[in-house]
C-alpha cells in the first residue's frame, strides 16, 4: 500500500477502506470527488462524503490534540464492535488520541479516539493508516 489509509471504525476493511496517495491528500479539503469511505454503524447506509466532509465527522470531529489519553502501541477506546486495527497494520507503530467521554450523563457512552499508524522504510516514519474510534451500537 501506498498512501494512507482511512478506517471511520477500528474495524479497518483492507480491500475497501479508502487510500489516498501524497498527490491525493496534498489537494484533499479542496477536491469536490465524493467517495465511498464505508458503511455506518448501526443503519449500514454508505458514507459518501467529500475528504473535508469525511475529515470532519470520521477522523477530526473533536480536537485530538487536547485529548486527555494518549497512548502508544496500546489501544484505549474499545467497545462492542470487532477491532482488527492492530492486525491491519502489523508492522506499523500506533499512537491513539482519546477522549473517554463528554457528557456525564453518558457513562463514556459518547467516548472519542484517533488511532495513527506509522511504518518505517529506510529509516523514515510515514503516516499509513488513520483510524477513528467511538462508541458503536
Amino acid at each position: 500500500m501506498k498512501g494512507v489509509r482511512f478506517s471511520a471504525y477500528p474495524f479497518v476493511r483492507t480491500d475497501s477502506d479508502q487510500v489516498l496517495t501524497a498527490a491525493d491528500l496534498a489537494i484533499a479539503f479542496s477536491d469536490p470527488k465524493v467517495r465511498l469511505w464505508g458503511i455506518t454503524d448501526g443503519k449500514g447506509d454508505d458514507i459518501r462524503l467529500t475528504y473535508a466532509k469525511y475529515q470532519a465527522q470520521y477522523v477530526y470531529d473533536v480536537d485530538f490534540a487536547k485529548a486527555p489519553d494518549v497512548a502508544y502501541n496500546r489501544a484505549i477506546g474499545t467497545g462492542n464492535s470487532t477491532d482488527n486495527s492492530a492486525t491491519a497494520y502489523p508492522d506499523a507503530v500506533m499512537v491513539e488520541f482519546h477522549y473517554p467521554g463528554f457528557d456525564p450523563q453518558l457513562s463514556g457512552m459518547d467516548w472519542r479516539s484517533l488511532r495513527l499508524f506509522f511504518e518505517q522504510k529506510d529509516g523514515t516514519w510515514y503516516l499509513v493508516g488513520v483510524v477513528h474510534g467511538a462508541w458503536t451500537i
